[in-house]
């Protein structure tokens, strides 16, 4: 009689997803708070400047538009690269 080959159950191998959860590093609070300097900076000049004043309508919005939708975003979604090492 020919050996049967032994069958064996193999399980299959679930993947384990885990997430880890980068917290903000140094660089991210440094631009969030140029950010945050940034629209100060925009109120400031808006409470300069009259109501008819080039200052207060024109240039204050974009101050404020700029730290608003740019600076404040990119220290949020801001991740340094990670570097490999050479072997």
């Amino acid at each position: 009689m020919p050996k049967q080959k032994q069958r064996r159950k193999t399980a299959k191998r679930r993947k384990v997803h885990t997430h880890v959860i980068e917290l903000p590093g140094r660089e991210n609070y440094i631009l969030i708070l140029v950010g945050i300097a940034v629209i100060v900076l925009g109120y400031i000049l808006m409470a300069m400047g009259g109501l008819e004043d080039a200052i207060s309508m024109v240039i204050s919005p974009l101050v404020l538009i700029l730290g608003y939708c740019v600076v404040v975003p990119i220290g949020i979604l801001y991740r340094k690269k990670k570097t490999q090492a050479k072997e």
